[in-house]
């Protein structure tokens, strides 16, 4: 009642496909579908639309009972959690963009300077220079490995796992 704005016995007996956003509603169908003909338990993600027509994310967590012919569910409210989850992507992007790009370019600079390209530079500026470019590769270290980090963590990348011999 507090989430989605119904009192007890509009929602009760209600169709989960009559809560679904419109532009979910065929690949809801679908998944209970599927949930039906394998008599499984599966978890989705959707959005349901509350009295009020305010969309709330949910992950619902679905079961067939063959016995009783009727599909379980307990929703979860994940509006929070996908809210997070796009400010993190926001912070990756601007990182890999808004951060690294400058870097490059930086470095990019204090190598020229150091190579002597542009003329001969005196011994303490060198020496700084050498700092500068020290720390700053550091930090493009630091933000790659954040980046490969964070596309872990998303599963862009697929384990292979398999036995091995410890002795190979």
């Amino acid at each position: 009642r507090r989430l989605w704005k119904f009192e007890s016995d509009e929602i009760l007996g209600k169709s989960l496909l009559s809560l679904v956003a419109p532009d979910e509603k065929e690949r809801v169908e679908r998944t209970i579908s599927q949930v039906v003909s394998s008599e499984g338990i599966t978890t989705f993600e959707t959005n349901v639309v509350t009295r009020d027509q305010q969309l709330v994310e949910m992950q619902w967590n679905t079961f067939f009972s063959q016995e009783m012919k009727q599909i379980y569910c307990v929703a979860h409210d994940v509006t929070e959690r996908k809210k997070l989850e796009r400010m993190k992507a926001q912070v990756v992007e601007m990182i890999s963009h808004d951060l690294r790009s400058p870097m490059s370019a930086l470095q990019i600079t204090l190598n020229i300077l150091s190579s002597g390209s542009i003329g001969d530079l005196p011994d303490a500026a060198k020496m700084r220079i050498d700092r500068a470019e020290l720390s700053l590769s550091q930090m493009v270290d630091l933000l790659d490995d954040f980046l490969e980090l964070e596309k872990i963590d998303s599963s862009a990348y697929q384990l292979d796992k398999a036995e091995t011999d410890a002795r190979e």
